[in-house]
């Protein structure tokens, strides 16, 4: 078992922002601003990059 936690810190933003991707007033790709493989996922942890937005870690490369 893997345990999960979340935050509620956002809570009932979700709906307004998947309308807002939905009606692509957003561009989530944009948001990305580093990709990580999985094996290099504490990199998106505990270093960051200058203007960094979000890092995407793809678990399945």
């Amino acid at each position: 078992m893997i345990p999960l936690h979340g935050v509620m810190r956002y809570a009932f933003t979700s709906p307004t922002a998947i309308a807002l991707l939905a009606d692509g007033r957003i561009d989530a790709d944009a948001l990305v601003s580093r990709r990580l493989p999985f094996a290099d996922a504490p990199l998106g942890w505990t270093s960051t990059v200058p203007g960094e937005i979000k890092t995407m870690v793809h678990v399945n490369e």
